[in-house]
C-alpha cells in the first residue's frame, strides 16, 4: 500500500512539474509579447509624437510671437509607463514647462497639442468642438487663437462656446476680416428653465441689444447697456492706445478710464480733421454721460431722465466706437509705438486705415 501511494504522488509530481514547466514557456511567452507590444507602442508614439512636433511648435510660435520660448519636445519618458515628456527651451534653458510657465502658457500649449493631433488624425473628419479654451489666456493671445483657427482650420467646422464675451467679440471680429461671415452662426444663450433646457437664440453684438431696449422703451436698461459699452470701449482705447491709467488693484470703471482715454488720443493725433472728430466724440460723452448715470443708479431723478436723453447718450458711446475701428472690416484700430501711426491691426483688411501720430 505504501508503494502504491508513494507512486501515485510521483506520478502527481511528475505532472505538476510537466503543469509548471508549460506555464513557464507560456509566462516567456506572454513576456516577450509585451515586450514587443511596449516597444512597438513606444516606436508608433515616437512617431507620432515626431510628426506632430513641426505643428505643435508653429502653432505656438503663432500664439507667441517674438517670446523667448521655442523648440517644443514631446518624448515617450523612458523607465516610466505610460508618461509623455514635455521639454521646451526657455530664456536658453531647456525644462519641462509645467514646472515654470504660467497657467495661461501652459493652457494654450495644450491647446497647440490638441490642434496638431487634429491635423494629424482628423483628415476624414473635419468636426471640431472647442468649450471654453481661453479661461486663463489674455485678451492679446485670444485673438491670436482666434487668427490661428481661422488660418489653419480654414476647412474644418468649428463649433466653439465660451463665457468670455471678449473672446466672443474677437471671434466675431475675424469673422469679418477673413470674409467668413456668411459661413458662420453666432448664436447665445438667453436663458435656460429645468423643464425646456437652454434657450439658444442668434446673438446680437452690443449696439443692437441697445436698439432693441430702446424699441421697448426700456430706460433703464438703455443706460445699463450704455455704461458697459462705454466702459469696455474706454479699456479698449486704453489698451490699444498704450494709455495709462492711475494703477488700481481692482477693475477699473469709467471715471478711471475717461480721462486717461481723451489725454492719449488728443497727444498722439496729429492728423487735424481727425483729431477735431476725436474730440467732438468725446465732448459730446462729456455732455451725455451724466443720463447714464443717472439712469444706471437707483437714483429718485431718474423719471426726469426721456428715453431722448438715454439714447443720446448710447449714441455718442457708438459714434466714439465707429470712430476707432476700421471702416473697411471693422476692427478695433491700435497704435504702433514703432511706425508712429495709429492703424486697422488686421494684416488682411484690403484698405487699412492709417493715421498719422
Amino acid at each position: 500500500n505504501l508503494a502504491n501511494r508513494l507512486s501515485v504522488l510521483i506520478n502527481e509530481l511528475k505532472g505538476i512539474e510537466r503543469d509548471l514547466a508549460k506555464e513557464s514557456k507560456q509566462r516567456d511567452i506572454a513576456r516577450k509579447v509585451y515586450k514587443t507590444f511596449s516597444e512597438t507602442k513606444k516606436a508608433k508614439m515616437t512617431q507620432v509624437y515626431e510628426s506632430i512636433k513641426g505643428n505643435v511648435n508653429l502653432f505656438y510660435s503663432t500664439l507667441h510671437p517674438n517670446e523667448l520660448h521655442r523648440n517644443i519636445e514631446i518624448n515617450i519618458a523612458s523607465g516610466r509607463r505610460a508618461s509623455t515628456e514635455l521639454k521646451m527651451e526657455s530664456f536658453g534653458s531647456i525644462e519641462d514647462p509645467r514646472a515654470f510657465s504660467s497657467e495661461g502658457h501652459l493652457d494654450s500649449l495644450g491647446l497647440c497639442i490638441f490642434l496638431a493631433f487634429v491635423k494629424k488624425f482628423n483628415e476624414d473628419c473635419d468636426f471640431i468642438i472647442l468649450d471654453d479654451v481661453v479661461t486663463t489666456i489674455d485678451s492679446q493671445h485670444r485673438r491670436l487663437i482666434c487668427k490661428l483657427l481661422f488660418e489653419q482650420f480654414k476647412d474644418c467646422q468649428l463649433l466653439i462656446t465660451t463665457h468670455d464675451a471678449i473672446w466672443y467679440d474677437q471671434l466675431c471680429a475675424h469673422q469679418r476680416a477673413f470674409g467668413i461671415s456668411g459661413n458662420c452662426k453666432n448664436m447665445e444663450i438667453t436663458r435656460w428653465t429645468l423643464e425646456s433646457g437652454p434657450i439658444i437664440e442668434p446673438y446680437k453684438p452690443r449696439w443692437e441689444r441697445i436698439e432693441d431696449r430702446i424699441n421697448s422703451g426700456d430706460k433703464s436698461g438703455v443706460a445699463t447697456e450704455g455704461r458697459r459699452y462705454l466702459e469696455w470701449l474706454l479699456k479698449n482705447i486704453c489698451k490699444t492706445m498704450m494709455a495709462r491709467p492711475i494703477f488700481k488693484t481692482r477693475g477699473y470703471t469709467v471715471a478711471d478710464l475717461f480721462v486717461p482715454a481723451k489725454t492719449r488720443l488728443e497727444e498722439l493725433i496729429k492728423d487735424h480733421l481727425f483729431k477735431q472728430k476725436i474730440l467732438k466724440a468725446f465732448q459730446e460723452l462729456e455732455m451725455t454721460t451724466l443720463m447714464g448715470n443717472l439712469l444706471a443708479h437707483d437714483n429718485l431723478e431718474a423719471e426726469n431722465v426721456s428715453m431722448d436723453e438715454a439714447k443720446q447718450f448710447c449714441v455718442a458711446v457708438h459714434d466714439l466706437h465707429n470712430l476707432l475701428s476700421c471702416p473697411d472690416c471693422g476692427t478695433f484700430l491700435k497704435y504702433y509705438q514703432d511706425m508712429k501711426r495709429i492703424r486697422c491691426p488686421n494684416s488682411r483688411c484690403k484698405q487699412q486705415i492709417e493715421i498719422v501720430c
